[in-house]
């Protein structure tokens, strides 16, 4: 019983490591493509004022 508790700790441990990994690098992933998003609004702004 003792074994069958501790292997299920430790699947539930590294699941929750693996969560977490993941959702850094998907909010990592996310803020970059808001942040290119923005830079490349931002560079068509100034296109259309130089061309005015």
């Amino acid at each position: 019983m003792q074994n069958l508790t501790s292997a299920q700790n430790n699947i539930q441990n590294a699941n929750i490591a693996t969560t977490t990994s993941n959702l850094t690098q998907y909010n990592i992933l996310e803020q970059t493509g808001f942040d290119a998003l923005s830079q490349s609004s931002a560079a068509e702004q100034n296109v259309l004022k130089f061309l005015q």
